[in-house]
């Protein structure tokens, strides 16, 4: 099962990982005007979307029991 507070935890940090609330020149607002900047920030989404799930989704267990192979 998903841990949804983990799920919830690790979003709450999203925008300042984006770079959403920095109004400077690395911030999120700045990069997207360009159509790299607009891909690196996507490819960034991504890249945390894809670590929040691993870190809140369990891995499964290995086969136990009659059928598990020897």
């Amino acid at each position: 099962m998903l841990q949804e507070s983990r799920v919830e935890a690790e979003a709450a940090y999203l925008p300042e990982k984006m770079g959403l609330e920095d109004p400077g020149p690395q911030g999120l607002k700045a990069r997207i005007k360009e159509r790299e900047g607009l891909r690196g920030a996507f490819d960034q989404l991504i890249w945390e979307l894809q670590r929040v799930a691993e870190a809140a989704a369990p891995r499964k267990k290995a086969n136990r029991g009659c059928g598990s192979p020897w």
